[in-house]
């Protein structure tokens, strides 16, 4: 289920497969280390392949946000990689997909916390 989230994450961006996976794994990453540990244990056991993705936390992309965000967290250090603007688009494309694979209310909660933590 996973895969079709990386692919239009990829398609819509313009980066490769790879790429995409490892900001998918910096955005779970960062949903735990920002205190949504909860919603990501829910997401994960709702979205088939999410929880192999979280476990990856990122990879090259994860160190080169952590190098270049000056502490900040995960996601708000994805943010400043990409911009304000991509990060809101990137948020709505993964909510999009939450939606799609699970429910209303669980794709609010995501697009919420993630917003709220890629302002820092």
């Amino acid at each position: 289920m996973i895969e079709g989230l990386v692919t239009t994450l990829s398609a819509r961006f313009g980066v490769g497969e790879g790429m995409a996976r490892q900001a998918l794994g910096m955005v779970m990453k960062g949903l735990g280390a920002g205190g949504e540990r909860e919603l990501v244990a829910e997401l994960t056991a709702r979205i088939s392949g999410l929880g192999e993705l979280a476990a990856g936390g990122g990879g090259l992309m994860g160190g080169l946000a952590g190098m270049m965000g000056g502490g900040k967290p995960p996601v708000a250090a994805l943010a400043g990689m990409i911009g304000a603007e991509k990060m809101v688009e990137v948020i709505a494309v993964v909510a999009e997909f939450v939606r799609d694979q699970t429910d209303d209310a669980l794709a609010n909660r995501t697009e919420t916390a993630l917003l709220r933590l890629s302002k820092g």
